[in-house]
């Protein structure tokens, strides 16, 4: 059972954890889609808000994440 996350994302805004029952949660703010990929791929965050064409780029070793290809990334719909 989940108990805990770090979630990063990018921007100013706040995320609501309130209706989460029976965890922890730690937000924080990052340079967004690219850098929350990297945080999670690291195990430096749980969670991490990204677009999709990123998330493609990121899982594929294309655009930003030439030659770092992480395949290990998974999304939640």
């Amino acid at each position: 059972m989940l108990s805990w996350f770090l979630l990063r994302r990018g921007g100013t805004g706040s995320v609501s954890y309130k209706n989460i029952l029976n965890v922890t949660a730690t937000g924080g703010v990052t340079g967004a889609s690219v850098e929350n990929l990297r945080l999670v791929a690291k195990k430096e965050a749980t969670f991490g808000f990204t677009v999709n064409d990123v998330l493609y780029q990121a899982y594929k070793g294309e655009g930003k994440f030439e030659n770092q290809r992480l395949d290990m990334l998974r999304s939640v719909v």
